[in-house]
């Protein structure tokens, strides 16, 4: 077992997070020097007393062989932040994931990116925009980034997916649950075409918070994002936060001063 291994089994222990993983790396390097540790051992280590023997049964060999047969006959695979194909421009955001779980294309991570997000209830001007928008970009190589949602982020994934940029989709759910499902047969195209993207363990249960924590994947991995069509509230204006918080250009579609979409 090596570094990243280890890494993995911790990211897939339900009850370690982000920070614990974080301790961890601070407290053990390298981490595959876990495997040599016993469980009294890892107690005795300066970690958060209630992680410490989650963190000894996610760093055990038998445990990280089940968890990667799972992915691996899936045809998942992951990086982690150790991995020198790791996003560059995402490692940059504050509180990159460890592990980001992928299906298709991992070389599309190497081309420019761009976001392109918005309502998930369009108007009929805003997905015709979307998906041009997306189809030209694509055609001049930029690979368009968004979140497999219904509405413009459907529309930019169809649109990107007839250039040579293709797209990404990033997921709020685990990489082998669709959702929503009415996006099955795009799921299918991207991962054939593309590449499809998620930080979360399969088997994650579904909870508030999962979708919304996307979107700095989505504005983190690229240069700008470009906002269609979106609400007062809307999960869009979150990922355009985002952006603007890590130095990214934001752009927006002009719409009519009437329209709620255009706010």
């Amino acid at each position: 077992m090596n570094d990243r291994e280890i890494m993995f089994g911790l990211h897939e222990t339900p009850g370690i997070g982000w920070e614990t993983i974080h301790a961890v790396c601070r407290v053990v390097f390298p981490l595959s020097k876990l495997l040599d540790l016993s469980e009294q051992q890892i107690q005795e280590l300066p970690l958060p007393e209630d992680k410490k023997s989650l963190i000894y049964q996610g760093s055990r060999a038998s445990f990280i062989e089940q968890r990667l047969d799972i992915y691996e006959r899936g045809g998942y695979s992951f990086l982690t932040r150790g991995d020198v194909n790791y996003p560059e421009w995402l490692n940059q955001v504050p509180k990159p994931p460890w592990v980001i779980y992928y299906c298709g294309n991992i070389d599309r991570l190497t081309q420019p990116m761009l976001g392109v997000v918005g309502t998930r209830v369009p108007t009929t001007y805003g997905k015709r925009i979307a998906r041009q928008f997306s189809a030209e970009l694509s055609q001049l190589g930029w690979c368009i980034v968004s979140g497999l949602a219904r509405g413009i982020d459907s529309e930019a994934h169809i649109g990107a997916l007839t250039g040579p940029g293709s797209t990404i989709a990033v997921l709020g759910t685990p990489i082998d649950r669709i959702y929503p499902r009415d996006n099955t047969a795009l799921y299918h195209q991207i991962r054939d075409n593309g590449l499809i993207l998620s930080e979360y363990a399969i088997g994650t249960e579904m909870r508030k918070g999962m979708f919304p924590l996307r979107n700095r994947i989505i504005a983190g991995l690229s240069m700008g994002v470009f906002v269609v069509e979106a609400d007062i509230g809307s999960g869009s204006l979150i990922t355009a936060e985002q952006a603007v918080n890590y130095d990214r250009e934001v752009f927006a579609l002009p719409g009519p001063i009437s329209s709620p979409k255009s706010r």
